[in-house]
């Protein structure tokens, strides 16, 4: 029985260490992609969002407030490239997402206002986020230009084995 217990109590502090490496896993993502496309806007914002939360300056204000600064954040970022579609629709799905999260921080607790779907919300917002931040991530990466590279580095390895008599590809 102390057996349990002792996993139980190990098992949940490596979800709490988990969940605070998942802001650094995203900006690390944020980072890879910034390096690839050249594009800061995205990287900036999540990182604006960060320090929001997380530096002692903001502390004053409300999380309601916080999340309506990262909506102001977000709905600018839209603006700064010519974005495809579908980092349009991640960003407003993202600012679908500090909106729902803002008016769940301005409610939670208010006895007209709460009920089960709040809880829902307010008990998964890590979840929300992430899958916020990884759509955006997934929309900023531009899988054909991969998929070109990779069949360049493969025709010039055929290419290769085709004129060497000594290089053969096992």
């Amino acid at each position: 029985m102390d057996l349990i217990l002792w996993f139980l109590r190990v098992s949940e502090s490596a979800l709490v260490v988990s969940q605070k490496n998942l802001s650094s896993i995203i900006l690390i993502a944020y980072f890879v992609v910034y390096f690839f496309n050249r594009r800061p806007s995205f990287l900036a914002a999540f990182f604006i969002s960060c320090a929001l939360f997380e530096l002692r300056v903001f502390d004053p204000l409300s999380e309601f407030s916080l999340y309506l600064l990262t909506f102001l954040v977000y709905s600018y970022v839209i603006k700064c490239h010519r974005n495809n579609k579908l980092t349009i629709i991640a960003c407003l799905n993202m600012l679908v997402v500090c909106m729902v999260l803002s008016y769940n921080a301005r409610f939670h607790g208010y006895p007209d206002y709460y009920g089960e779907i709040d809880e829902f919300i307010y008990d998964n917002i890590e979840y929300f986020s992430l899958f916020s931040h990884g759509f955006i991530i997934y929309s900023l990466v531009n899988f054909k230009a991969i998929r070109n590279r990779l069949r360049n580095i493969n025709s010039f390895i055929r290419g290769m084995s085709y004129h060497s008599v000594n290089f053969t590809i096992v």
